[in-house]
């Protein structure tokens, strides 16, 4: 809860959850999944089908960008591939340029009453990416 609720870092409360997604491959989903569930035990990565969570079968893509850690922790949205039609083109256009990128506003994507509560009245979202990787040419 460090970044997301501290009042120094967002004294408006306008920012409602930083996000780590990393590009995982397809062929290191395995090993991915393998790892993160040490820490997070149900962790899977899925989509929101209306309420329901839907797990991504196995090569269902070649990229996913899953949900890996929030904060403040909602252990609900972990593993959520964000490499879909509302979030992945803002999120391929910082990859690809390196740049940070901004989704522009989209309507929170959740029904479910747990979701619900934990989005603490946030119905309008904007995702803002910031490409945090290195190159083959440093």
């Amino acid at each position: 809860t460090f970044v997301a609720s501290n009042i120094y870092w967002n004294p408006t409360g306008v920012i409602f959850q930083l996000e780590w997604i990393p590009l995982l491959l397809n062929s290191d989903r395995a090993a991915f999944q393998a790892r993160i569930r040490k820490e997070v035990p149900q962790f899977q990565i899925f989509a929101f089908q209306g309420s329901n969570r839907v797990e991504r079968p196995l090569n269902y893509s070649s990229l996913y960008f899953p949900i890996t850690y929030a904060s403040p922790r909602m252990d609900s949205l972990l593993g959520l591939d964000l490499n879909d039609d509302v979030e992945g083109p803002s999120i391929f256009r910082a990859f690809e340029s390196g740049l940070p990128a901004s989704s522009g506003l989209f309507d929170a994507r959740v029904t479910d009453p747990i979701l619900i509560q934990e989005f603490r009245g946030f119905n309008k979202l904007m995702g803002i990416y910031f490409p945090l990787y290195t190159t083959i040419n440093g």
